[in-house]
């Protein structure tokens, strides 16, 4: 994708996904998970952002609390991501936990 120039929000995507990835080594994420956690994080602040400036938040709670509940949320998910998946392969293979 070409980008129209340094300030184009493209040209500095991969400045952004450094940083996600570089906030996700803190976490246990398996090594075949590498690539699904940064698009769960980009995802969420990028509906969070979306919503945010189109004026979708139309509710009485405070923005600010609700991006620092979003970020919890992110943080707790993130670490239990990997006794979730030992769960889920628990089912499959019907060995319980």
């Amino acid at each position: 994708m070409e980008t129209s120039g340094p300030d184009d929000p493209v040209a500095t995507g991969g400045q952004r996904f450094g940083s996600f990835t570089a906030v996700l080594r803190g976490y246990e994420i398996e090594r075949s998970d590498v690539d699904h956690a940064p698009r769960m994080l980009r995802g969420l602040c990028h509906g969070f952002a979306t919503l945010q400036s189109g004026g979708g938040f139309q509710w009485s709670a405070d923005i600010d609390e609700s991006s620092d509940w979003l970020i919890a949320f992110a943080d707790e998910g993130l670490l239990y991501a990997p006794r979730l998946k030992q769960t889920r392969t628990s089912r499959v293979t019907g060995s319980g936990l």
